[in-house]
């Protein structure tokens, strides 16, 4: 603001501060958030609900802290910046893109609001903008990796002594004298949660849980039934299927025989 660099330092304090505060709220919003959905899990118009309510808490509270701290800043610079004024357009690229050799800082205060921006002129900054280039000119083809995620087929195959359960190369063996029950079943269990794992239209692969089963292991496309329902003697759960209806109640005909 002036010659007064404790002033200055106030000021970036003051920022920091309530940036801080702001990543703190943020945290708790979170935990929060995903203990009342893991809570309505079985109710899906409440969990729809609670992400509006909470990104309307959340973005009241950061808005009403960044007013707060412009008004701590306000009184702090009410007598500031009369004699002494600190010209530094030049620095910044199109106002945006920090650019100063004579900095040795990597990370400076944006000259508006509470955000930080990077120091372009040095190696490691233009590091982190050249990364965060590359995840912008990557994101067209993201639809096209995830599609292919999708489109791998769940295999299943009964060997001598072990089922295999595989899709690309994931795979899942499970020995045949470990294998205490199997159930063949036309439809997914009603109310069925991920909690770790991938689920799309045509996949679902990975931990999930439901109030009829508990936990299991799935792998499966949800739009091809039948499925097979497995369960262990070391009282694990799975439920596996295949893109093709004939070869799931061939693997099941194996496994009852």
């Amino acid at each position: 603001m002036d010659e007064n660099t404790q002033l200055t330092l106030a000021l970036t304090q003051v920022r920091r501060k309530n940036w801080a505060t702001v990543w703190l709220i943020s945290a708790w919003f979170m935990v929060i958030l995903n203990l009342c959905m893991w809570l309505s899990r079985e109710k899906q118009a409440l969990m729809l609900l609670l992400v509006p309510v909470f990104s309307f808490l959340f973005c009241a509270a950061a808005i009403g802290i960044e007013f707060k701290t412009r008004q701590i800043q306000e009184k702090l610079t009410a007598e500031s910046g009369q004699r002494w004024y600190r010209d530094e357009d030049d620095l910044w690229i199109g106002g945006v893109l920090y650019y100063n050799p004579k900095d040795s800082r990597l990370v400076v205060n944006d000259r508006v609001g509470l955000n930080s921006s990077l120091n372009l002129a040095k190696t490691s900054g233009k590091v982190i903008y050249g990364l965060i280039l590359l995840l912008l000119l990557a994101m067209p083809f993201t639809g096209v990796l995830i599609d292919g995620i999708g489109t791998k087929p769940p295999m299943l195959e009964v060997r001598e002594t072990e089922l295999i359960s595989s899709r690309g190369s994931r795979e899942d063996v499970i020995p045949l004298e470990n294998i205490s029950s199997v159930e063949l079943r036309e439809k997914l269990p009603e109310n069925l949660s991920r909690t770790f794992g991938t689920g799309m239209e045509t996949l679902l692969e990975g931990n999930f849980s439901c109030p009829e089963l508990g936990t299991l292991k799935l792998r499966l496309d949800p739009t091809c039934p039948p499925f097979i329902l497995i369960k262990t003697a070391d009282g694990q759960t799975w439920l596996f299927g295949t893109r093709d209806e004939a070869l799931t109640r061939a693997v099941v005909e194996k496994l009852n025989g």
